[in-house]
């Protein structure tokens, strides 16, 4: 939890700028689901990685979900925490992704820049 909120300190730009973060190269979705649990309902997380890694990383964001609706009380945490097969090269699967006002930021830009 505290490495994903460093993450966004350090990485992040205002809500207001973009409300999805994309992780790339989610593995098992750890970092993906910290951050989701740091940004609460202020912004969509999705989690990416290669397609035959996907049902981890499905199964994991997904319980974490029922987790985080179960603390919240609520569904409103549907679909803040989304889970994406992002092949490498895959030019037209990254672009549908960045579409959904996605942020993209590496750790030399302080949260700055890769706006997509």
């Amino acid at each position: 939890q505290e490495a994903a909120a460093l993450a966004i300190r350090r990485l992040a730009p205002p809500p207001e700028r973009c409300s999805t973060i994309v992780e790339l190269g989610s593995g098992c979705g750890a970092l993906a689901i910290a951050l989701a649990r740091e940004l609460g309902h202020r912004r969509r997380v999705v989690a990416t990685d290669l397609p035959e890694v996907l049902p981890l990383l499905q199964r994991n964001c997904r319980a974490a979900s029922l987790k985080l609706e179960a603390c919240a009380g609520d569904d409103s945490w549907s679909g803040m925490l989304d889970c994406s097969a992002l092949p490498w090269g895959s030019l037209s699967q990254a672009r549908a992704i960045l579409a959904q006002d996605a942020c993209v930021g590496s750790a030399g830009d302080n949260g700055r820049g890769g706006a997509g």
